[in-house]
């Protein structure tokens, strides 16, 4: 891990979908208060200015508790940020300002800097070779030749890691995608068996009619990235999804939550539609 991505780490400073943030959890930690207040200090600041609404400096969330309670939180960018600490004062408080503002910064930066051109490396590579082995014939000068060689394997390395970061994301992208219809099958029965609300947390994930409320719901394939299908996933709150992500709730954990959901799910639809699975609900304790 760069030296970037450590203090990103540390000071819960991340890229999200091309927007730098931060959240009020981070923010509490690192200026030594009570997340409750932090969290006042924000919906004061949102109540006393309605542009900040539509300047979407401030987003509110959730986050699970470790004893697996769904609590508020908001995510920050950086002007978000900016604002909010303005009023926390003292010496302490002023070093940790400017190193979240330089994080910042960098980060934006690096979002900024072109990508790696693997096919520019490769032609650069091949006329460096071409430069070594045309001067072999003739008076061989050793250190020049090193002097390529290194140049040479520090692009090869380039092109590496560029490959390697394309076949990752490809790798990614090839995952298992739910279709229209499992993404409404599983909808639906969060809908109709949980009330619209997550079969984890009882967040209130869908509207009234059943539709996914902007942010407040995620697919998450259950049984590995490679299955798809209502049967190997289910709807969950966000704030769940992105604990589960994180590794902050295991799927051992959440085994018994996802057979009751797939029981629910079963029982719902037609057997021609979703096979029912081997263990009955009165068998689980849940329905």
């Amino acid at each position: 891990m760069n030296d970037l991505a450590r203090v990103c780490t540390e000071l819960g400073i991340r890229n999200l979908e091309g927007r730098i943030v931060t959240d009020s959890l981070a923010v509490a930690r690192h200026f030594d208060k009570r997340h409750a207040n932090v969290i006042r200090d924000i919906e004061e600041l949102l109540s006393v200015n309605s542009d900040l609404s539509s300047r979407k400096w401030f987003r509110r969330t959730n986050y699970i508790t470790s004893q697996g309670r769904s609590e508020p939180a908001y995510e920050l960018t950086r002007d978000g940020f900016v604002l909010l600490v303005m009023s926390y004062t003292g010496l302490p408080a002023m070093n940790i300002k400017i190193r979240y503002i330089d994080t910042f910064n960098a980060m934006e930066a690096a979002l900024r800097e072109p990508a790696a051109d693997p096919v520019g490396a490769l032609g650069e590579i091949k006329a460096m070779l071409l430069d070594l082995f045309a001067a072999i014939p003739g008076k061989i000068d050793q250190a020049a030749i090193m002097s390529k060689l290194d140049h040479a394997i520090g692009k090869l390395n380039t092109v590496e890691d560029t490959v390697v970061a394309i076949h990752d994301h490809q790798k990614q992208r090839a995952r298992a995608k739910f279709t229209k219809d499992d993404k409404y099958i599983m909808r639906m029965t969060v809908h109709w068996r949980y009330g619209g609300k997550c079969p984890y947390s009882n967040v209130q994930i869908l509207d009234q009619n059943g539709n996914l409320i902007d942010g407040a719901g995620e697919y998450d394939h259950f049984n590995g990235p490679n299955n798809s299908g209502p049967k190997n996933g289910w709807l969950v709150a966000t704030e769940v999804h992105k604990a589960i992500t994180a590794g902050v709730l295991t799927r051992q954990h959440l085994q018994p939550f996802f057979e009751a959901y797939q029981i629910r799910l079963a029982t719902f639809w037609k057997p021609s539609v979703i096979k029912l699975p081997d263990r009955r609900p009165q068998q689980l304790g849940f329905l």
